[in-house]
């Protein structure tokens, strides 16, 4: 609606009045008025990264659901369209920019100019920080993106949420400073000449300040459902590169990562397959090794030192370049290696010299594996060949997203084709992460593998890498056994609803083993072991020696097996709730929950990281309880039934619950 050069804008629990050039005038919260740093411009600050000025000019043109706001940058180069549209539950961002001019760098940076009302500010689902004095509050991982796809800044009386779509690849960050406000910028580049339209979007959208960021996941997976949503019913531990025939616990595995470099120079291809056709006939299901961020050339005489040397070795005829999926001749792997080399900031090839169980001593090159770029588009052509021919195969196994996407690409053939916005550096040179060519190797994997059901399964969905994980159906990471409580809730929070799964060949110190089978328990994660016998030689070739875990260490774990896998099975069909609707009153426990009350089950889990045993009083939100239903709530891994009283506010509360130090106990709430 127009009011005088006045635009108003409103979701259910938002409402906004801005300006025609965009600035905010009022902003309400769930019919409260939020006081605004007055000093801040505009929504939408567009920096020229070269000066550090703000450069955008405006130009607005009635409104669209909302406003529309046009208008050019870098005198006429750059031309953007920054409309909203208002939802029912949030406000919808959207911006457009064409670069007709030569190469830019630039921020763009959208503002919700809010003063300090005693804000917290959300660093992850299980901790906040008092936002005090005037700090920069951001959650960011190493390579300096945030590492959710959403910030979330609240008080008492609710909160507010800043969340970008999981569908555009981009570096960014949000965060809160008291002179600033709320704030997500994003760190763009634009190559010169191309003259298309690139777009990104975000969201604003109000959250509960009871459970705050927690609440603004669960509203996220709403928004964003296909990427969060599960195609997998019966999931199970990650078997690696072994023959399911010869273990006997083949009942607890679901999907097996088939085709590994050392497994096929065992077992070749005709034992693949018929280790693929064993998993299927147990009903775990098989998937095709890939690894699309490396080629390396094999078994060297010795680890190249210089790229020079490694270089000469890719053009010997001696020495073959893997891993491959489908056989290429020399010459066609050549190119392809060389034509999709990721170059440094010094335009020099990214490679390593090193030895390797897998390939003995190797060069390795790092690769781009956008389709667009000979490499990517080779492997792509040859994972759906693969498939076709090979029905006995479910789905593509793809290897080392977080290694090999943590690589910055500065070259310059590969910016041009780089379909969307590049990132930059503090100097202002282009360059695209390799997570974001990962990114677009997924995208184009999944269009051609969704009308056929296939499924792809990708390793190394860590911290910055949730972004990447929008496309996959099985998520997972190789790990060990003391990685701290917050990366387990990372992964959880990355998956969603799908199924992800660790993988550590760190079996041998039992206290260690039991915190990381029982955190995994109470995020719902599948936790496996890895073979550790990689020792064996088979003509010159390592392969593996044996399932040490499963034949050797399994029986010091085996409880624990056969009596959770079934309730993981049972937690991944319920699906878990962001939202716990539970309380506990002791630090350092940990709550989760998986289903929905009204669907008449749900499984809580609750995990003491205290050093000794503790008595807690657990107490679970009224809204579970239906008048006229008796419910049991049974310590499932306990079998015990526990007593409970429903308070005067109609919560359930349960007292004197005692934990065990770094143990889950899983408690399952039905109606009867």
């Amino acid at each position: 609606m127009r009011q005088t050069n006045k635009y108003e804008l409103a979701s259910s629990d938002l409402y906004f009045l801005t300006d025609k050039n965009s600035k905010l005038l009022k902003l309400k919260l769930q019919g409260q008025a939020i006081p605004l740093i007055s000093a801040q411009p505009h929504l939408l600050a567009i920096t020229d990264c070269h000066n550090n000025e703000v450069i955008t000019q405006r130009e607005t043109c009635g409104i669209i659901d909302g406003f529309r706001e046009k208008g050019s940058a870098f005198g006429q180069d750059i031309k953007y369209l920054f409309k909203c549209q208002s939802k029912k539950r949030f406000l919808k961002f959207t911006l457009a920019l064409v670069n007709k001019g030569p190469d830019c760098v630039f921020d763009v940076k959208f503002i919700l100019p809010v003063v300090n009302k005693q804000w917290q500010w959300a660093q992850d689902i299980n901790e906040s920080l008092k936002i005090t004095g005037n700090k920069v509050y951001e959650s960011n991982s190493r390579e300096g993106s945030s590492i959710y796809p959403l910030g979330v800044i609240y008080n008492n009386d609710g909160g507010l949420c800043l969340a970008t779509s999981p569908y555009t690849p981009l570096c960014f960050n949000i965060g809160y400073k008291e002179d600033v406000g709320f704030y997500l910028r994003y760190r763009l580049g634009l190559i010169g000449g191309k003259n298309i339209q690139h777009k990104l979007s975000f969201m604003i959208y109000a959250v509960d300040g009871q459970w705050n960021i927690r609440d603004a996941f669960q509203k996220y997976y709403a928004i964003f459902p296909q990427a969060y949503r599960t195609k997998v019913d019966n999931a199970g531990l990650w078997l690696f590169a072994s023959d399911i025939s010869t273990l006997s616990q083949k009942q607890m595995f679901g999907f097996y990562e088939s085709g590994a470099m050392h497994e096929y120079n065992e077992v070749g291809h005709k034992g693949i397959i018929a280790r693929a056709r064993q998993s299927m006939s147990n009903g775990v299901i098989p998937f095709r090794y890939t690894i699309p961020g490396q080629k390396e050339v094999e078994y060297l005489p010795k680890v190249p030192t210089s790229l020079d040397e490694a270089l000469e070795k890719l053009h010997d005829p001696k020495y073959d370049v893997g891993p491959n999926i489908k056989k290429h001749t020399k010459l066609q792997k050549i190119k392809a290696v060389e034509d999709s080399c990721l170059y440094d900031k010094k335009g020099q090839i990214e490679y390593l010299g090193r030895e390797t169980f897998w390939a003995g001593n190797a060069a390795t090159f790092v690769q781009n594996p956008d389709p667009r770029i000979l490499h990517g588009k080779l492997l792509l052509q040859d994972c759906i060949k693969y498939l076709l021919v090979h029905k006995c195969f479910k789905g593509i196994y793809i290897d080392s997203l977080y290694r090999w996407g943590a690589y910055k690409n500065y070259r310059r053939e590969h910016l041009k084709v780089h379909d969307g916005f590049t990132s930059h550096d503090e100097e202002g040179d282009l360059y695209i992460y390799n997570w974001m060519s990962h990114f677009i190797f997924l995208r184009y994997l999944h269009h051609e593998l969704k009308e056929k059901k296939y499924l792809l399964f990708g390793n190394g969905i860590g911290k910055t890498r949730m972004l990447v994980a929008a496309y996959l159906d099985v998520l997972g990471t190789e790990c060990g056994t003391t990685i701290p409580l917050d990366n387990y809730s990372f992964f959880r929070v990355a998956a969603g609803n799908k199924p992800y799964l660790l993988l550590t060949h760190d079996y041998e110190n039992k206290k260690n083993v039991r915190q990381y089978l029982h955190r995994a328990l109470l995020y719902g994660l599948f936790p496996s072991f890895k073979n550790s016998g990689l020792d064996k030689l088979i003509e010159g070739r390592m392969t593996i020696a044996e399932d040490v875990y499963w034949k050797k260490w399994y029986e010091r774990d085996k409880e624990f097996f056969e009596q959770y896998v079934p309730i993981l099975r049972k937690m991944h069909k319920l699906g878990w709730q962001p939202v716990t609707l539970a309380r506990v009153d002791v630090d350092k426990v940990y709550i989760e929950r998986f289903g929905k009350p009204q669907a008449g089950k749900c499984i809580f889990t609750i995990y003491n990281d205290n050093p000794g045993p503790v008595k807690i009083r657990l107490q679970i939100s009224g809204n579970i309880a239906e008048p006229g239903r008796r419910m049991e709530l049974v310590d499932i891994s306990k079998n015990k039934c526990l007593p409970y009283v429903i308070v005067d506010n109609g919560d359930i509360s349960v007292k004197g619950l005692t934990l065990s130090s770094n143990r889950t106990n899983v408690l399952e709430l039905g109606f009867v």
